[in-house]
């Protein structure tokens, strides 16, 4: 009997407020109004079990939807309240980024607008079948003559927030309606119900949905379950719309965090990595003078220095085909802005002319290698076996080796890159942010760090006016790190002298790695 009341409390309100953040908009109408509040009600009481978004309507952020979410929406449309608490943190809008696109039941696939569907992968359950339809209504029949069909589900591992996930199907084998019939569902929540594909579209003719979804577990989940025959699906597309804010886990023992000693030594480790402008260039005498709280990680076997040992950071800090680049710059100005107790320590990780695709965990050099030589048939790779082995053959898990190190001797304190002007291609420029958001995310998984705490300098590469032809990347490349990684930040690189059509003059080496090392200063506080 309290429950039918309130409903119709909430139904004496009136009709719409104007709300710029998705937060409180169950309908997803663009206002906050007593419909939003009716559903949320409605749901409290078990007549519209999961018809939204709940992320959303969770308004007062204590992990559940209920009639105290369902009253605050009616507060706020009558002006009793103007924000919610569980809505404070609602990030920003942003462009989307494919995170995860694969081509079901077939081979890697780039479609017409520019997505590189990978080859089937991230399944369980189901089986794969081509039978090489010619698929219409599509600029992408190949995309849709393969498919994985019976119940099945596509995983991957993605950070949380919220998503676009983008679904192609095609019937290629069925001639009339009633006959396949199927559900899909996404992380959990109904999506797709009694989808008969022939129904809605014919046969041989693309059919595509899209979906938005929240992401709270890590882990993306789309299930295929078939109602009669079997279920299929063509193709699968992630899109990130906008990450949730990383929220700390309580101390379940409550116990008080002793307080540091300022003066206590410390030794921070940073990570450098990238290609030929932070590989670096010609090595002076002076460049061999350097502060005594300024030390290299060693990562590459050359020069008698052995791996993850620390040494006085004389160049070449990278293999032995290295020289003085902007993390050589960084780390004797890290070292001038920090206290005298705190030494400073660098391992960079470079190779030069070297896609974002090199720093990928699990590469396959042939596969790299072919890969390259399809984007861009004028790469040459023949002269990489000696100097990859300089590092191991593998510069992730070299990156994470030493990461590692430096957690067990001092602190991983984070990240610059300088890296681009090798995936100018258009297959390959538009999967950069999402590419090294990849190698960003494992990083700090793998070497066990916060990332909230590990920052991500990103430089620009050389502008046009100062004699750059790739400038044009740092618009459609390299502005868009932050809005993947929220804990990246852009290195202007505005006024830097070229040499070149791609590499800085040593000035302009110089200043670009003051302005790495002054970035990075703030951020820690100096």
């Amino acid at each position: 009997m309290k429950k039918r009341l309130i409903l119709l409390i909430l139904l004496s309100f009136g009709i719409s407020a104007l709300f710029a953040a998705p937060c409180g908009d169950v309908n997803s109408d663009g206002t906050i109004n007593i419909v939003d509040a009716l559903l949320t009600a409605q749901h409290y009481v078990g007549l519209n079990p999961s018809p939204f978004d709940q992320t959303v309507a969770d308004v007062n952020g204590d992990d559940s939807v209920n009639i105290i979410d369902s009253l605050l929406m009616a507060q706020y449309y009558v002006g009793l309240i103007s924000s919610f608490e569980g809505c404070l943190s609602t990030p920003e809008p942003m462009d989307p980024v494919t995170v995860f696109a694969v081509n079901c039941g077939g081979s890697a696939y780039t479609a017409a607008d520019g997505t590189r569907y990978a080859a089937d992968t991230g399944f369980s359950g189901g089986s794969a079948f081509d039978n090489g339809a010619s698929v219409s209504g599509t600029s992408d029949s190949t995309l849709y003559s393969s498919e994985r069909y019976g119940n099945s589900t596509y995983s991957a591992e993605v950070p949380n927030g919220q998503y676009r996930v983008t679904l192609h199907f095609s019937e290629n084998y069925h001639t009339s309606t009633g006959i396949r019939i199927f559900n899909v569902e996404i992380e959990g929540t109904p999506a797709i119900t009694n989808l008969d594909l022939y129904a809605e579209a014919g046969g041989k003719k693309a059919y595509v949905t899209e979906n938005q979804v929240a992401v709270k577990d890590g882990q993306i989940d789309i299930k295929f379950v078939t109602v009669t025959e079997n279920a299929l699906v063509n193709a699968v597309k992630v899109e990130i719309l906008s990450y949730a804010e990383p929220t700390a886990t309580p101390d379940p023992n409550n116990t008080p965090t002793p307080t540091p000693n300022p003066d206590e030594p410390k030794l921070w480790v940073f990570l450098a990595f990238g290609q030929s402008n932070m590989v670096g260039g010609t090595i002076t005498a002076a460049d061999k003078i350097v502060p005594e709280r300024f030390k290299l990680l060693a990562a590459a076997t050359h020069s008698g220095r052995t791996v993850g040992q620390f040494y006085p950071a004389v160049p070449p800090l990278g293999d032995s085909g290295s020289g003085v680049s902007p993390a050589d710059i960084f780390g004797r100005r890290m070292v001038e802005g920090l206290p005298a107790n705190i030494t400073v320590a660098i391992y960079n990780v470079s190779m030069p002319g070297q896609s974002i695709l090199l720093f990928q965990p699990n590469v396959v050099m042939s596969e790299y290698l072919a890969e390259m030589k399809r984007l861009n048939s004028g790469f040459d790779g023949s002269w990489l076996g000696p100097r990859m082995a300089e590092y191991g053959g593998d510069l992730y898990k070299r990156m994470v080796e030493l990461g590692k190190i430096a957690q067990e001797k001092g602190e991983f304190k984070g990240m610059i890159l300088h890296q681009g002007e090798a995936d100018w291609p258009d297959g390959i420029k538009g999967r950069w942010p999402g590419l090294l958001k990849n190698v960003y995310d494992n990083l700090v998984k793998d070497i066990g760090v916060d990332p909230a705490e590990c920052p991500l300098l990103v430089g620009e590469l050389l502008y046009g006016n100062q004699g750059g032809t790739l400038s044009h990347l740092n618009s459609e490349m390299i502005a868009k790190a932050p809005q993947v990684i929220p804990n990246a930040h852009i290195i202007s690189a505005e006024g830097l002298p070229g040499k070149d059509a791609y590499h800085f003059t040593r000035e302009g080496v110089e200043t670009l790695g003051k302005r790495y090392a002054d970035k990075m200063l703030e951020l820690l506080g100096y």
